[in-house]
Protein backbone atom coordinates (compact mmCIF):
# COMPACT_ATOMS: atom_id res chain seq x y z
CA UNK A 1 0.00 0.00 0.00
CA UNK A 2 1.17 3.24 -0.80
CA UNK A 3 1.56 5.66 2.47
CA UNK A 4 1.34 8.89 2.52
CA UNK A 5 3.00 11.34 5.10
CA UNK A 6 1.12 14.11 6.92
CA UNK A 7 2.98 16.68 5.02
CA UNK A 8 2.37 16.10 1.66
CA UNK A 9 -1.51 17.06 3.36
CA UNK A 10 -3.09 20.38 2.85
CA UNK A 11 -5.96 21.90 5.03
CA UNK A 12 -8.22 24.61 4.01
CA UNK A 13 -12.02 25.52 4.23
CA UNK A 14 -14.06 23.42 3.13
CA UNK A 15 -16.48 24.05 -0.04
CA UNK A 16 -19.84 22.84 -0.92
CA UNK A 17 -18.62 20.47 -3.32
CA UNK A 18 -16.48 18.78 -0.64
CA UNK A 19 -19.29 18.79 1.61
CA UNK A 20 -20.89 16.34 -1.11
CA UNK A 21 -17.96 14.00 -0.91
CA UNK A 22 -18.04 14.46 2.97
CA UNK A 23 -21.42 13.35 3.22
CA UNK A 24 -21.46 10.48 0.81
CA UNK A 25 -18.56 9.11 2.78
CA UNK A 26 -20.76 9.54 6.60
CA UNK A 27 -23.41 7.58 4.23
CA UNK A 28 -21.08 4.78 3.30
CA UNK A 29 -20.55 4.26 7.05
CA UNK A 30 -24.03 4.38 7.96
CA UNK A 31 -24.22 7.72 10.00
CA UNK A 32 -27.62 9.07 8.52
CA UNK A 33 -27.55 12.73 8.85
CA UNK A 34 -30.34 14.38 8.07
CA UNK A 35 -30.35 15.59 4.24
CA UNK A 36 -28.74 18.52 3.27
CA UNK A 37 -27.58 18.82 7.45
CA UNK A 38 -23.96 19.66 6.03
CA UNK A 39 -25.23 22.76 4.73
CA UNK A 40 -27.02 23.80 7.64
CA UNK A 41 -23.44 22.70 9.55
CA UNK A 42 -22.25 25.76 6.90
CA UNK A 43 -25.04 28.19 8.58
CA UNK A 44 -23.94 27.83 11.85
CA UNK A 45 -20.57 28.88 11.19
CA UNK A 46 -19.22 29.14 7.28
CA UNK A 47 -15.28 29.05 8.35
CA UNK A 48 -15.93 26.23 10.94
CA UNK A 49 -15.49 23.17 8.04
CA UNK A 50 -12.69 21.76 7.60
CA UNK A 51 -11.18 18.86 4.88
CA UNK A 52 -7.20 17.27 4.08
CA UNK A 53 -6.33 16.92 0.75
CA UNK A 54 -3.72 15.40 -1.30
CA UNK A 55 -3.24 17.03 -4.20
CA UNK A 56 -6.54 19.07 -3.57
CA UNK A 57 -8.43 15.78 -3.50
CA UNK A 58 -10.70 15.75 0.18
CA UNK A 59 -8.87 12.69 1.82
CA UNK A 60 -10.84 13.34 5.68
CA UNK A 61 -12.80 15.92 7.06
CA UNK A 62 -13.95 17.63 10.16
CA UNK A 63 -16.21 20.62 11.30
CA UNK A 64 -15.32 22.96 14.46
CA UNK A 65 -17.54 25.33 14.72
CA UNK A 66 -17.77 28.05 17.06
CA UNK A 67 -20.89 29.61 18.99
CA UNK A 68 -20.56 32.89 20.77
CA UNK A 69 -17.00 33.88 22.67
CA UNK A 70 -16.95 30.77 24.44
CA UNK A 71 -17.70 27.58 23.02
CA UNK A 72 -16.85 25.47 20.13
CA UNK A 73 -18.08 22.03 19.24
CA UNK A 74 -15.86 19.07 17.09
CA UNK A 75 -17.76 16.83 14.95
CA UNK A 76 -18.01 15.44 11.06
CA UNK A 77 -14.88 13.84 12.10
CA UNK A 78 -13.54 11.02 9.17
CA UNK A 79 -10.97 10.10 6.87
CA UNK A 80 -11.69 8.37 3.25
CA UNK A 81 -12.14 4.60 4.17
CA UNK A 82 -8.87 3.67 1.43
CA UNK A 83 -6.47 6.09 3.36
CA UNK A 84 -7.70 5.46 7.24
CA UNK A 85 -4.43 4.38 9.61
CA UNK A 86 -2.28 6.85 7.37
CA UNK A 87 -2.15 9.62 9.24
CA UNK A 88 -4.46 11.93 7.45
CA UNK A 89 -6.92 12.48 10.43
CA UNK A 90 -4.49 13.90 13.20
CA UNK A 91 -2.97 17.41 11.48
CA UNK A 92 -6.96 17.54 10.68
CA UNK A 93 -7.74 17.24 14.25
CA UNK A 94 -4.68 19.80 15.67
CA UNK A 95 -6.17 22.55 13.26
CA UNK A 96 -9.48 22.25 14.08
CA UNK A 97 -8.51 22.48 17.78
CA UNK A 98 -6.29 25.44 17.23
CA UNK A 99 -9.36 26.75 16.02
CA UNK A 100 -11.20 27.04 19.11
CA UNK A 101 -8.38 28.23 20.86
CA UNK A 102 -9.18 29.80 24.51
CA UNK A 103 -12.76 28.52 24.38
CA UNK A 104 -15.15 25.42 25.87
CA UNK A 105 -15.23 22.37 23.16
CA UNK A 106 -17.57 19.71 23.64
CA UNK A 107 -17.75 16.61 21.11
CA UNK A 108 -20.09 13.28 21.02
CA UNK A 109 -18.11 10.06 20.86
CA UNK A 110 -18.74 7.26 19.93
CA UNK A 111 -17.63 4.21 22.58
CA UNK A 112 -14.67 3.40 20.70
CA UNK A 113 -13.32 6.76 20.45
CA UNK A 114 -13.67 7.62 23.88
CA UNK A 115 -10.63 7.01 25.43
CA UNK A 116 -8.81 8.31 22.22
CA UNK A 117 -10.50 11.67 23.10
CA UNK A 118 -10.29 11.58 26.89
CA UNK A 119 -6.18 11.52 25.87
CA UNK A 120 -6.55 14.66 24.29
CA UNK A 121 -7.90 16.51 27.05
CA UNK A 122 -12.03 15.81 27.02
CA UNK A 123 -14.00 14.39 30.27
CA UNK A 124 -17.03 12.86 29.97
CA UNK A 125 -20.48 14.65 31.14
CA UNK A 126 -22.89 12.53 30.34
CA UNK A 127 -24.44 9.86 27.81
CA UNK A 128 -26.71 10.15 25.11
CA UNK A 129 -28.64 7.04 23.55
CA UNK A 130 -30.24 7.28 20.07
CA UNK A 131 -33.88 5.75 19.75
CA UNK A 132 -35.11 4.82 17.02
CA UNK A 133 -38.46 3.25 16.07
CA UNK A 134 -42.22 3.45 13.88
CA UNK A 135 -44.36 4.94 16.87
CA UNK A 136 -48.24 5.06 16.50
CA UNK A 137 -48.87 7.77 17.66
CA UNK A 138 -52.67 10.36 17.67
CA UNK A 139 -52.04 13.63 16.01
CA UNK A 140 -52.82 16.32 18.82
CA UNK A 141 -55.20 18.68 18.87
CA UNK A 142 -53.64 20.82 21.54
CA UNK A 143 -54.63 24.35 20.99
CA UNK A 144 -50.95 25.42 22.55
CA UNK A 145 -49.42 23.91 19.62
CA UNK A 146 -48.57 26.26 16.88
CA UNK A 147 -46.32 25.66 13.77
CA UNK A 148 -43.61 27.80 13.84
CA UNK A 149 -42.80 30.73 11.45
CA UNK A 150 -41.53 33.91 11.09
CA UNK A 151 -43.38 35.50 13.30
CA UNK A 152 -42.97 33.28 16.36
CA UNK A 153 -39.37 31.99 15.48
CA UNK A 154 -38.19 34.95 17.60
CA UNK A 155 -39.73 34.13 21.12
CA UNK A 156 -38.49 30.45 20.34
CA UNK A 157 -35.31 31.96 19.93
CA UNK A 158 -35.24 33.68 23.10
CA UNK A 159 -36.65 30.32 24.85
CA UNK A 160 -33.89 28.34 23.38
CA UNK A 161 -30.90 31.05 25.58
CA UNK A 162 -32.56 28.20 28.34
CA UNK A 163 -31.05 25.12 26.45
CA UNK A 164 -27.83 26.03 24.95
CA UNK A 165 -25.02 27.52 26.54
CA UNK A 166 -24.21 30.33 23.63
CA UNK A 167 -25.52 32.62 20.50
CA UNK A 168 -26.83 29.63 17.86
CA UNK A 169 -29.92 32.07 16.35
CA UNK A 170 -28.72 32.47 12.68
CA UNK A 171 -28.34 28.68 12.97
CA UNK A 172 -31.63 28.00 14.77
CA UNK A 173 -33.61 30.24 12.56
CA UNK A 174 -32.43 28.48 9.09
CA UNK A 175 -32.90 25.01 10.87
CA UNK A 176 -36.34 25.27 11.93
CA UNK A 177 -37.67 27.50 8.95
CA UNK A 178 -35.69 26.28 6.22
CA UNK A 179 -33.81 22.86 7.11
CA UNK A 180 -36.77 21.03 8.59
CA UNK A 181 -40.02 20.66 6.78
CA UNK A 182 -41.97 20.86 10.18
CA UNK A 183 -41.29 22.55 13.42
CA UNK A 184 -43.63 23.30 16.19
CA UNK A 185 -43.87 25.48 19.65
CA UNK A 186 -45.91 25.04 22.48
CA UNK A 187 -47.12 28.36 23.54
CA UNK A 188 -49.62 28.78 26.57
CA UNK A 189 -51.01 32.13 27.26
CA UNK A 190 -48.21 33.86 24.90
CA UNK A 191 -45.06 32.47 26.20
CA UNK A 192 -42.81 29.92 24.22
CA UNK A 193 -42.94 26.76 26.96
CA UNK A 194 -41.76 24.00 24.79
CA UNK A 195 -40.55 23.33 20.98
CA UNK A 196 -39.13 20.85 18.35
CA UNK A 197 -38.68 20.11 14.79
CA UNK A 198 -38.43 16.97 12.62
CA UNK A 199 -36.33 16.68 9.01
CA UNK A 200 -35.92 13.71 6.71
CA UNK A 201 -32.80 11.93 7.14
CA UNK A 202 -31.08 9.21 4.56
CA UNK A 203 -33.06 6.70 6.22
CA UNK A 204 -36.79 7.55 8.76
CA UNK A 205 -36.73 10.88 10.02
CA UNK A 206 -34.98 12.60 12.44
CA UNK A 207 -36.39 14.90 15.30
CA UNK A 208 -34.36 17.77 16.95
CA UNK A 209 -33.89 19.71 18.75
CA UNK A 210 -36.90 18.69 21.69
CA UNK A 211 -36.93 20.94 24.25
CA UNK A 212 -39.65 21.55 26.88
CA UNK A 213 -40.36 23.10 30.13
CA UNK A 214 -42.01 19.24 31.46
CA UNK A 215 -42.78 15.91 29.87
CA UNK A 216 -46.42 16.48 29.13
CA UNK A 217 -45.31 19.87 26.53
CA UNK A 218 -42.81 17.41 25.58
CA UNK A 219 -44.79 14.40 24.92
CA UNK A 220 -47.54 16.65 23.01
CA UNK A 221 -44.60 18.21 20.41
CA UNK A 222 -43.48 14.58 20.15
CA UNK A 223 -46.77 13.18 19.24
CA UNK A 224 -46.99 16.33 16.90
CA UNK A 225 -43.61 15.67 14.95
CA UNK A 226 -44.37 12.02 14.49
CA UNK A 227 -47.66 12.18 14.02
CA UNK A 228 -46.61 14.52 10.68
CA UNK A 229 -44.64 11.88 9.14
CA UNK A 230 -47.55 9.55 8.81
CA UNK A 231 -46.42 6.51 10.32
CA UNK A 232 -42.66 6.69 9.37
CA UNK A 233 -39.56 5.73 11.68
CA UNK A 234 -38.20 8.18 13.39
CA UNK A 235 -34.81 8.85 15.40
CA UNK A 236 -34.44 10.52 18.43
CA UNK A 237 -31.14 11.41 20.96
CA UNK A 238 -31.96 12.06 24.27
CA UNK A 239 -29.50 12.56 26.92
CA UNK A 240 -29.29 9.64 29.58
CA UNK A 241 -29.88 12.39 32.33
CA UNK A 242 -33.03 12.96 31.37
CA UNK A 243 -35.07 9.51 32.58
CA UNK A 244 -38.35 11.11 31.61
CA UNK A 245 -37.20 11.53 28.31
CA UNK A 246 -36.13 8.08 28.04
CA UNK A 247 -39.29 6.85 29.29
CA UNK A 248 -41.44 8.55 26.86
CA UNK A 249 -39.17 7.19 23.91
CA UNK A 250 -39.96 3.93 25.41
CA UNK A 251 -43.48 4.42 25.58
CA UNK A 252 -44.10 4.81 22.09
CA UNK A 253 -41.61 1.45 21.22
CA UNK A 254 -38.68 2.99 20.49
CA UNK A 255 -35.80 1.38 21.27
CA UNK A 256 -32.24 1.99 21.90
CA UNK A 257 -29.53 1.91 18.92
CA UNK A 258 -26.08 3.26 20.20
CA UNK A 259 -25.26 5.31 22.63
CA UNK A 260 -22.81 8.24 22.46
CA UNK A 261 -21.35 10.52 25.12
CA UNK A 262 -20.79 14.35 25.36
CA UNK A 263 -17.35 15.20 26.33
CA UNK A 264 -15.81 18.62 26.82
CA UNK A 265 -12.37 20.38 27.14
CA UNK A 266 -12.22 23.35 29.28
CA UNK A 267 -15.31 23.96 31.77
CA UNK A 268 -18.44 22.23 30.50
CA UNK A 269 -21.70 24.38 30.04
CA UNK A 270 -24.67 23.58 33.00
CA UNK A 271 -27.31 22.78 31.15
CA UNK A 272 -30.71 21.80 31.75
CA UNK A 273 -30.73 18.54 30.56
CA UNK A 274 -34.38 17.60 32.62
CA UNK A 275 -35.58 19.88 29.93
CA UNK A 276 -33.90 18.79 26.72
CA UNK A 277 -35.69 15.22 25.45
CA UNK A 278 -34.00 15.37 22.06
CA UNK A 279 -30.76 16.48 20.83
CA UNK A 280 -30.35 19.23 17.71
CA UNK A 281 -27.78 16.76 16.14
CA UNK A 282 -24.84 15.08 17.62
CA UNK A 283 -22.97 16.63 14.68
CA UNK A 284 -22.41 19.80 15.86
CA UNK A 285 -23.91 19.93 19.33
Amino acid sequence: MNTHTPKELSIRPMQLNDLDKVIQWTSQEGWNLGLNDGRAFLVADPSGLFVACLDDDPVAAISAIKYGDTIGFVGLYIVRADLRGQGMGYPLWEAAMASLEGRTVGLDAVVAQQGNYARSGFEMAFNTTRYTGTPQVLESNDPCLQRIDSKLVDQVLDYDWKFFPASRETFLQHWLLEHSPYSVAYVEEGVVKGFGAIRPAESGYKIGPLSADDEHIAEAIFCSLVAWTDGATVILDVPQPNKVGTLLAESYGLSPLFETARMYRGTPPDLPLAKIFGMSTLEIG
